[in-house]
């Protein structure tokens, strides 16, 4: 067993947290125990975290309303016992074994699948060193909460803030990584996720830092998303045994 706690937050969405769950089981290495932050949702999501209890050691559940999907995390990781914490959102999977050889603050490979386009790509460090798919990095636990006033980037926000000099210097784990699919809040940046960005940037950064975050969001805003991702499946395609 690892000394690693997962936090899976969910609302209505009863079909992504079965398959999240059942990821976890799956794993031979399994975390310490299992968090999961239900919002009080009505499509069942809460009989399907039960009916988990005898098949996780260690699996917590919290069912009550909260103020959106950071807050949420807040509320799991005041309950993490373990030294380090992932957040496995209902819908992302596991795949191999990432958490056997997990000793210390590191990252996962990401697999992002796009199913509305049939596609798949691996997620590499960007933005500055700062931007990566969060349910890959494994974090301390004694990371600062996630800052609610942001409602598209607590996830960059929290990274800036306990990684100042980017994720480039964390290890990286090859035994296994995180599945993800687009589709939620944070896979649907607007205008209003970018400035939030620039805000998180402003306030965490030092200067030159925020410049050239600054510059390759005014870059990357010029490129229409479908093309964005179109070339991250030809320049990241996945290689991965998922």
């Amino acid at each position: 067993m690892s000394n690693v706690s997962i936090i899976t937050v969910v609302f209505n969405n009863r079909m992504g947290l079965q398959k999240t769950l059942k990821s976890v089981v799956a794993l031979t290495f399994p975390p310490k125990e299992v968090i999961i932050v239900d919002g009080k949702s009505s499509d069942g999501s809460l009989e399907v975290a039960r009916s988990f209890l005898s098949k996780i050691s260690n699996l917590q559940i919290i069912s009550e309303p909260d103020k959106g999907i950071y807050d949420a995390m807040n509320k799991g990781l005041k309950r993490v016992d373990g030294e380090f914490v992932v957040y496995l959102n209902s819908g992302d999977e596991f795949w191999g074994e990432p958490l056997e050889s997990c000793k210390q603050e590191s990252m996962m490979p990401v697999i992002i699948s796009d199913p509305q386009k049939n596609t798949k790509w691996q997620d590499w460090v960007k933005l500055g060193g700062f931007g990566y798919c969060h349910q890959g990095i494994v974090f301390p636990s004694s990371h600062a909460p996630y800052n609610i006033r942001y409602k598209l980037a607590a996830d960059l926000d929290l990274i800036q803030r306990t990684y100042p000099e980017g994720l480039q210097a964390l290890e990286q784990i090859t035994s296994g990584g995180i599945a993800y699919e687009l589709g939620g809040v944070s896979s649907q940046r607007s205008l209003f996720g970018k400035y939030e960005t620039i805000v998180a940037s402003w306030d965490n950064l030092k200067m030159s830092t925020f410049i050239y975050v600054c510059l390759l969001i005014l870059v990357t805003a010029l490129v229409p998303r479908y093309l964005k991702r179109n070339l991250m499946r030809l320049l990241r395609p996945v290689t991965l045994k998922k």
